[in-house]
């Protein structure tokens, strides 16, 4: 028994597979991933009183530590802060010093706020912004956390859409595996793919950390996106292509593995970025 010797009859079947894995996700797509339309409405006021850190996840599902900074302008707009900015000079030139002046304390319960407040004045009444540097991100950090937490992601994104996409993560591991040890196959000794497979792996996590660069829609962010993206498709197929080439006896079906395996990749991906959808709250509130 010699596994080359049924090599067309495994392309095939493994072209099968992808194009199963397709329409799976497709399927899960329209049933659980289609956002509901959005009605957007006028309002003059943040909507359930929600303060600017809080907003941005309902507006983007989830809170990233720059949209916490925010915060401070949201507080010293409720009166309990203010920013000073001072010229000083320096050995060559002068430059604005901040410094943040506490008002009154906070008498709020909101816990980011509070966090926020408190983390800033715990130097004291009067806080340098260059005190704060290099330490207030451990602030930053227990804000992100608190405002992400599964309860509140769950109240704006659906819970089932969720899961849809972490299937569809594990599905294009399993195409990215299968055609890796696939057309190792093909070449009679499978060890090379076996050896190739954990930089093929890393070149799909390049791909899904430019997709994530391009979500952010900010012009540098684009760039190191395409720039990720584009390099980790081409090391993808030259590896498998160099796979290919060494072989004695590389077929049509093989190179069409290969083909399917990365449109498969590309679809599969497309998918789980638009997979999320958003419950209907979280569809109210984005409206608003």
């Amino acid at each position: 028994f010699v596994i080359k010797d049924y090599q067309k009859y495994i392309d095939y079947a493994v072209i099968a597979l992808f194009i199963g894995l397709v329409v799976i996700t497709f399927v899960l797509w329209l049933k659980n991933g289609k956002d509901r339309p959005v009605v957007e409405t006028v309002e003059f006021y943040p909507p359930e009183d929600l303060n600017s850190a809080e907003l941005a996840q309902v507006y983007k599902g989830e809170v990233r530590g720059q949209d916490v900074t925010s915060v401070l302008i949201y507080l010293a707009n409720k009166g309990y802060l203010k920013i000073k900015e001072e010229d000083k000079k320096g050995l060559i030139s002068t430059y604005k010093a901040i410094t943040f002046v506490k008002l009154k304390e906070y008498d709020g319960e909101n816990y980011s706020e509070k966090t926020f407040f408190d983390g800033i004045f715990k130097y004291g009444d009067e806080v340098p912004i260059s005190k704060l540097e290099d330490r207030f991100y451990v602030t930053q950090g227990k804000i992100v956390n608190h405002i992400n937490s599964k309860k509140n992601i769950e109240k704006v994104i659906d819970k089932k859409s969720r899961k849809s996409k972490t299937i569809t993560t594990v599905f294009e591991f399993l195409v990215l595996i299968v055609t890796c040890l696939t057309l190792g196959m093909a070449t009679g000794d499978i060890s090379n793919s076996l050896f190739s497979l954990p930089f093929v792996i890393c070149s799909l996590a390049m791909i899904k950390a430019g997709v994530g660069f391009f979500k952010k829609k900010e012009a540098g962010g684009i760039v190191v996106g395409a720039m990720l993206i584009f390099m980790s498709f081409c090391f993808f197929c030259s590896s498998q292509t160099m796979v290919l080439v060494e072989s004695d006896g590389f077929s049509s079906a093989d190179w069409l593995v290969l083909g399917i395996g990365v449109v498969s990749i590309i679809l599969l991906i497309i998918f789980e970025t638009i997979m999320p959808a958003r419950t209907e709250y979280g569809t109210k509130m984005l409206g608003k």
